[in-house]
């Protein structure tokens, strides 16, 4: 291969040695190799694009300013609500993401997107750092927003105390509706708290019999994640058709696509049809939830609801991209120990903890009344192999059926 010199390099790329050097250092000129202190270039490298003016570049840009301590904007009963989850509000192009983030005008709401954009990608720390500062804001739409991001992100980290300090606020926020409230700022309360104990399995509040008069009260993208919550809600009770009908529902009456609630509504639909044994049906879903979130790298609830997903991420993502399967799965796995830990405790959580993966994915079929053909059938593995997987399952558990088993597990 034929090499220049970091001078001939920025002569012909028109900057400076310094910019050439810069490259090199952080690896952006394939082949660049440095010998005896200095950087040897392949002649036929190409400039690399200017960071500065990248997507990329602009959002670290945002994300440090989030650090600081945010502008505290005070809500008025008087005055309008900001955009509650703004990113999951808004119909982006898929792959064009990080374009709408930089875009977003209030600094308060970019900040909110931003958080969205690295939650839902898996960026965790990150999300939990900028919402932090929002746990207590005066406007509900950002108090909201935090406790929801918070919540999760920190859950999936194994800081229980740092989520429960969000369900705290959120139980405040709750407490404090009363007759004067502004309808909005009552549904996204109500809506926020239902979304949390549905998802976490905690106890609904009290209040959850004004779910439905406020779903049509909220902005279109945060209704179709309303309605998700509600299939969600109907799956957990293993009213599969209700689920099922809940989503279609939703993605055909949709007039504009929004693809994060979109993502999640497709993935319950996959949950739906895999619990009703249409492999068909369920592979469509997951498949068009993964085109939806792929092109923005969004694997959050792919890996928070992997577990619930059957087989469908193994043989729909594994072979083509392996690296990303693993962070699912690895995600999976914390986000379910996590969980674990709220509902149980001593000698029940370490068993569960104790199961392997392909134990585990037994384990939440049997629950569901699945026959061992059936397991073997969606899990592609022999008969005689689940039998043994349930008699290993069964005695760490310590249960003796099916029955016991769904009240472990579910």
């Amino acid at each position: 291969m034929e090499y220049i010199s970091v001078k001939e390099a920025a002569d012909k790329w028109g900057i400076t040695r310094r910019y050439v050097q810069r490259y090199c250092t952080e690896g952006r000129i394939p082949g660049a190799t440095k010998f005896s202190g200095t950087w040897a270039i392949p002649a036929n490298a190409e400039r690399p694009s200017d960071l500065r003016k990248s997507p990329e570049h602009r959002l670290q840009q945002l994300a440090a300013a989030a650090y600081t301590d945010p502008s505290r904007a005070s809500y008025s009963r008087d005055n309008g609500l900001l955009m509650a989850m703004p990113l999951m509000n808004t119909p982006y192009t898929p792959g064009r993401c990080m374009d709408y983030v930089v875009q977003v005008q209030h600094p308060d709401s970019r900040n909110i997107a931003l958080a969205e954009y690295y939650y839902f990608r898996g960026q965790l720390e990150k999300a939990s750092e900028i919402v932090e500062p929002y746990l207590t804001h005066k406007d509900i739409a950002l108090q909201m927003s935090a406790c929801w991001i918070y919540a999760h992100a920190n859950l999936a980290l194994d800081r229980i105390s740092r989520a429960s300090r969000a369900m705290g606020q959120m139980q405040l926020a709750l407490e404090a509706l009363d007759e004067d409230t502004p309808p909005q700022y009552r549904a996204l309360v109500v809506c926020v708290s239902v979304a949390l104990s549905v998802l976490l399995h905690l106890p609904m509040p009290m209040i959850l019999t004004s779910f439905n008069e406020n779903i049509h009260l909220m902005p279109p993208g945060l209704r179709l994640f309303v309605l998700y919550i509600e299939a969600h809600h109907a799956f957990l009770n293993r009213q599969y058709a209700a689920a099922v009908g809940i989503v279609e529902t939703a993605l055909s009456t949709s007039t504009e696509q929004y693809p994060i609630p979109m993502v999640y509504l497709h993935l319950v639909g996959a949950m739906a049809y895999t619990s009703l044994e249409y492999t068909e049906q369920a592979q469509e879903h997951f498949q068009k939830a993964w085109q939806l979130a792929r092109q923005d790298a969004m694997i959050q609830m792919f890996g928070e609801l992997n577990c619930l997903l059957g087989k469908l991420p193994e043989t729909m993502i594994q072979k083509e991209d392996p690296e990303v399967y693993t962070r699912m799965v690895l995600i999976s796995r914390n986000f379910c120990a996590c969980w674990r830990k709220i509902h149980n405790t001593g000698d029940l959580y370490d068993a569960v903890e104790s199961l392997s993966a392909v134990e585990y994915a037994v384990a939440m079929l049997a629950a569901r009344d699945w026959t061992s053909e059936e397991i073997s059938i969606h899990l592609d593995i022999p008969v005689s192999i689940v039998k043994i997987h349930l008699g290993s399952i069964f005695m760490k558990l310590d249960v003796t059926d099916q029955e016991a088993l769904a009240e472990r597990m579910l």
